[in-house]
């Protein structure tokens, strides 16, 4: 039987004016972050979700101006720690929709040992055959879950001249959101603890245990 809901309020039709904020936008002139900053405000009234729904955290640096700039509510952290604080929105108020903000300086760090990194396969040399006489065995044919991941490694190292560039899925891996590990990690601790308040939080012991 199908229940008719009445009352509910229906979203207002926005527009990228809507999101646009009187500040005056300070970045350098040609700089990326203004064609970032207008796809997003074009961007937004287009999901279907109310103005006020709409979070944005940034950390540090140019990018994290972002805030001021976008006609929702927003929060300038510290640095590193945007994630970390809309973690918490987003746990607090699971119907929001809580947007990172970031760059290089804030998120990774600038001039932190500038030297390519990488595994190194001993022994797994790629080679290319000619299919029409290969036998199957020599042919290696794409797996995009196999259960190594020196298989996607071997994947991504391909490139001109010498090998085809991979295109597509190099790796699929089945796994929760972190978005419901982190519901999931707070309804386990009120099953256990209980709904606690900030004031007990706040007022309790000054030693905290995580476990």
């Amino acid at each position: 039987m199908a229940t008719e809901i009445q009352n509910v309020p229906a979203i207002p039709e926005l527009s990228r004016k809507d999101f646009v904020t009187a500040n005056d936008v300070r970045w350098c002139p040609g700089c990326g972050d203004y064609a970032i900053l207008n796809s997003l405000q074009r961007t937004f009234p287009e999901l279907g979700v109310p103005r006020e729904n709409f979070v944005i955290i940034s950390g540090i640096g140019c990018s994290s101006r972002f805030p001021y700039y976008m006609n929702t509510y927003g929060f300038h952290t510290i640095h590193g720690r945007a994630p970390t604080v809309a973690t918490g929105v987003k746990v607090a108020n699971p119907d929001l929709s809580v947007w990172i903000v970031t760059g290089a300086g804030d998120g990774l760090s600038i001039g932190g040992k500038n030297k390519e990194k990488g595994i190194r396969l001993n022994g797994l040399i790629p080679e290319v055959v000619d299919a029409a006489t290969a036998s199957p065995g020599e042919i290696l044919t794409h797996q995009p879950d196999h259960p190594s991941p020196l298989y996607s490694q071997l994947l991504a190292t391909m490139g001109l001249p010498d090998f085809p560039s991979p295109m597509g899925v190099i790796r699929q891996i089945q796994r929760p959101t972190y978005e419901s590990l982190i519901h999931d990690q707070v309804e386990e601790a009120k099953v256990k603890k209980g709904t606690g308040t900030w004031q007990e939080l706040l007022h309790g012991s000054s030693t905290w245990t995580v476990e």
